[in-house]
């Protein structure tokens, strides 16, 4: 993991996350905005088509299955790392 250090004050990984849209690092010295945190494990819902607000845990039926295997093939707006978590979970579906 890389250090975060804290721009203002020079403090180095000590800080506090808040979470909302973001998890946001706050410095724990001086309590100044440090970065925006990656979330860790964000579970993936799917935010078009007929699936759209369904969760990829709940894809477990063959229409399902299809429709993301359709997705990955076809769907421009899916990020690569959104196409790995389909992927990974088609293969527990096969």
């Amino acid at each position: 993991m890389q250090d975060i250090t804290c721009t203002n004050c020079g403090s180095i990984n000590d800080y506090y996350v808040k979470e909302g849209v973001h998890s946001t690092a706050f410095c724990n010295t001086c309590d100044r905005y440090i970065k925006h945190m990656p979330k860790e494990n964000k579970e993936l819902v799917i935010y078009f088509g007929k699936f759209k607000g369904t969760a990829l845990k709940d894809f477990v039926t063959r229409d399902h299955v299809s429709w993301l295997q359709w997705a990955v093939q076809n769907a421009t707006s899916l990020k690569p790392s959104q196409i790995e978590q389909i992927n990974k979970h088609l293969n527990n579906q096969v």
